[in-house]
Formats: structure tokens, C-alpha cells, sequence
């Protein structure tokens, strides 16, 4: 806060992420704007990029989706790739700016460029339909190649949608089933959820981007599967994954349930966030003895904050 007070712009980012995310002060998001604006005032793009957001949103100031452009844009020309992704959706979607394909591929290409793995799953997208720019489907599998490399669930989809079908890859079945293999928890249940692309894909007839996305959505379903059993085991990880969804979804109480069974399995980031929820009284009654109990439990595991 004192280094923020001072002007100091990654320090005001940083106290907005904090007002953001409830740790160490109270949920406030009229605050975390406030901060964040500072920041952005700057030219600091990460606080660029969380302004359009809070703008998109409505925190504390009200939406704008033409504000929100407007501070993606500043941040997107200083090659900040989460900017030129969310630019790039923008102008695909008409949302604050002129719909505009080719304005969406150049912003989706800058950020792949990059290394922004959801932009290069839309780059090869693009490429792949000939939306925005001249169809080449082996320069779509090489950007999806390269998103699958950082782990992206879609381009490792549409990828085994390519070398399944021959399309802008030589077709090899073995190749499609590899790289839900490798990425997707062994051999048995990789094999498994390849099927189920593999049945999804062959429904949708394998022909166009829009048959891919099939193929994706049969992906993510099997995907989803898999968190819901992890989840009905108690798996800690799993639990982090659904405190913060709920959390970004407004649904602090349902988010502290999840932190809690988290911090239960000495998960240090639940016991961090516990902490928090105890001290400022975040769907519980305010217990600063509760909140230095699991503040040390996640300090007794080296938690840094």
C-alpha cells in the first residue's frame, strides 16, 4: 500500500489484485478498479488488461464494453498477448468495436506470436475456416501444434481432429490418439477419452471448423467428467478449481464450502484463502483467532504471504 500510495504502478496493481481477490483486505472491486485505473494510467498493461475487464463486468464503475476496448487496445499495442487475445475476441465478436475478422486474426496472430495458447488455438481456427484470412489448414495444425505443446485442451483437440482426418496434417489415427494420451492422465483414460472424441468428431462428420468444435465439446465433457469424480473424491486440487470458479462467479459462500475442504487436506492455498475469508469476514462471522490459525498452517507449509 505504501509503495502504491507513492505511485509506484506495480505495486497499485498488485493492491488491486489483492482488493480483487480478498487476500489480506476486504473484497472490495470499487477499490480494485480505483487501483487498477491508477496503474493503467501508467501505461502498466497487465492493469490495462484488468480494467477492461472490471469495465466488461460492471466493478464498481459500471460496464462499458466500448471502455473495456478501448483499455484492451493500450495494452494490446504494448504486446501484452491476455490484451491481444481479448482484442482479437472482441473484433470476432463485435463486442465494444466494429466486427471485423481480419482485425480479430491480425490481434489473435500477435498474441500466438506471442505464446498466448488460446490465441494460437483461434489463429489456427481462422486459418483453418479462411476467416479473416486466406484459408491454409497446415498452417492451422501448425499453430494448434504449438498450442498443444503449452497444454491447450482446444488445440489438442483440434489437432487430434486433424491427424484423424488429413486435414492439414498427413491423416495417422495413432498420432489423433497420442495426444489425448499424453495430456489426459495415462494410457487407459486417455484412450477413453480419445474414443469419445473420436465418436463425437465422426458425428459431426468431421468436415469444417464447426465439426471441430463438436469434437471439442465432446472433449470438455469427458474432461468435465473426470473433475466430477476427482471432486466427489476430495481431491484438493479439485476443490482449489471449484472454490475459484465459484468465486468468479459471485458465490462467495460457495466458494469459502470449497476452500474449506481444500484447506482440510493441508492444501496451503485453501488454509491462505481461509484465512482470509475468517479475517474479513467473507460468508462467515469476522474470527481473527481462526484467521491466524489458518494463516499458520499455511505459513508452517511456506506459503510465502
Amino acid at each position: 500500500r505504501k509503495a502504491a500510495d507513492q505511485g509506484h504502478a506495480q505495486a497499485q496493481h498488485e493492491l488491486a489484485k489483492c482488493y480483487l481477490d480478498a487476500h489480506c483486505v476486504e473484497d472490495n472491486r470499487k477499490a480494485a478498479m480505483f487501483w487498477f485505473h491508477k496503474a493503467a494510467s501508467q501505461g502498466h498493461p497487465p492493469a490495462q488488461h484488468e480494467l477492461a475487464k472490471g469495465f466488461d463486468r460492471g466493478w464498481g464503475r459500471g460496464a462499458s464494453v466500448e471502455e473495456a476496448a478501448a483499455w484492451d487496445r493500450r495494452a494490446a499495442e504494448q504486446e501484452y498477448a491476455p490484451a491481444q487475445y481479448s482484442l482479437g475476441r472482441r473484433y470476432e465478436e463485435g463486442k465494444g468495436v466494429a466486427k471485423d475478422l481480419e482485425s480479430a486474426f491480425y490481434w489473435f496472430l500477435e498474441a500466438a506470436r506471442g505464446g498466448h495458447w488460446q490465441a494460437q488455438a483461434s489463429t489456427g481456427l481462422c486459418l483453418f475456416d479462411g476467416r479473416g484470412v486466406e484459408q491454409d489448414r497446415a498452417e492451422a495444425a501448425r499453430w494448434w501444434r504449438k498450442g498443444a505443446e503449452q497444454g491447450g485442451l482446444d488445440s489438442q483437440c483440434y489437432l487430434f481432429a486433424c491427424h484423424a482426418t488429413g486435414k492439414g496434417v498427413p491423416r495417422d489415427p495413432e498420432a489423433a490418439s497420442q495426444w489425448l494420451r499424453a495430456q489426459n492422465g495415462g494410457e487407459e483414460e486417455g484412450v477413453r477419452l480419445a474414443e469419445s472424441v473420436r465418436s463425437a468428431c465422426h458425428a459431426a462428420g468431421w468436415g469444417v471448423a464447426a465439426d471441430l468444435k463438436a469434437a471439442l465439446q465432446g472433449h470438455r465433457e469427458a474432461r468435465a467428467q473426470m473433475h466430477l469424480r476427482a471432486l466427489e473424491a476430495g481431491d484438493p486440487q479439485a476443490c482449489v478449481d471449484k472454490a475459484r470458479e465459484r468465486q468468479a462467479a459471485g458465490d462467495s459462500q460457495g466458494a469459502a464450502e470449497w476452500w474449506r475442504k481444500a484447506a482440510d487436506q493441508g492444501d496451503a492455498l485453501a488454509q491462505m484463502a481461509v484465512g482470509s475469508i475468517y479475517r474479513n469476514g467473507t460468508s462467515v462471522p469476522k474470527d481473527p483467532e481462526a484467521a491466524v490459525a489458518w494463516y499458520r498452517k499455511a505459513a508452517d507449509q511456506g506459503h510465502p504471504q
